[in-house]
């Protein structure tokens, strides 16, 4: 039997509409954007059209391919002083020498919308309130709308990246799933994949994970986005392992539109 669809884009939908009603106007949204990444800036024109769609207003600081750390750092220090701005995010990718991670310590923690200041990352791992990172939780909200229950489970996160992989597993062990956390230094990968009921996959390596790799009924998330001529496809052999898993995420239209929407609960929080 054919597994059931995590349709990130309608859950994001009902989420959008309840945020909303709560008339969130006179809130703003930052991008600082120092890409001309088409995939990128398709996104980025995802996360305004939203976020207008709500009534948020939307400050895009367009630095350029070629911004350098130090241009980068000012952009964060003008978003940091505006009084205008409720919330702003650093869009990765940023351009190669720059580390995202002296970046994201730049930023206001009053004003973190993506949840990735040493701040709110603190809270996260220790478990207190805060922001969370956008697609992290937009993840869990894709699980919780689906009733996929996470206490003692096991699951198995492939990639440990700042955005998604690190922080996801984090979460899921504070919602008592029993977590493994895998990378390219694991060995037998297939293993820690067939032994969990869940698999979340966010390497950007695609079709990694194939059916062999995933146990039968298990719900897979799938957070890669790869472009193969003009399709997007993610880090599952999505044909086969739909065979076999219970649920799963499309790509694109599972992850991507719960992201959009967590950043924009986000900014509301910060407000």
């Amino acid at each position: 039997m054919a597994a059931r669809i995590l349709d990130g884009t309608a859950t994001a939908e009902k989420r959008l509409k309840r945020l909303a009603k709560r008339k969130p106007g006179g809130l703003t949204l930052g991008i600082v954007l120092a890409t001309d990444n088409p995939a990128t800036r398709t996104y980025v024109d995802q996360k305004q059209r939203r976020a207008e769609q709500i009534g948020y207003s939307v400050t895009i600081d367009d630095l350029g391919p070629r911004a350098d750390r130090k241009a980068i750092l000012a952009a964060c220090a003008r978003m940091n002083r505006s009084k205008r701005i409720t919330g702003y995010i650093v869009q990765l990718p940023l351009p190669k020498g720059i580390d995202p991670l002296e970046v994201f310590a730049a930023v206001d923690p009053r004003k973190d919308a993506d949840g990735l200041t040493p701040e709110n990352l603190g809270r996260l791992y220790t478990n207190r309130p805060g922001i969370l990172p956008a697609t992290p939780k937009g993840i869990l909200e894709l699980l919780d709308d689906h009733r996929v229950g996470l206490t003692g489970i096991q699951a198995t996160v492939v990639g440990k990246g700042i955005l998604t992989g690190l922080p996801l597993a984090t979460l899921l062990s504070h919602r008592g799933a029993t977590v493994t956390s895998c990378d390219r230094h694991t060995k037998d990968l297939g293993r820690r994949t067939r032994e969990a009921d869940l698999v979340v996959v966010a390497v950007g390596k695609p079709k990694l994970i194939t059916a062999r790799m995933v146990r039968r009924r298990a719900v897979v998330v799938d957070v890669g986005t790869n472009r193969s001529g003009n399709r997007l496809i993610g880090d599952v052999d999505y044909a086969a392992v739909s065979k076999k898993a219970s649920l799963i995420t499309p790509v694109p239209g599972g992850v991507g539109p719960m992201t959009v929407v967590s950043l924009l609960e986000n900014v509301h929080q910060l407000a």
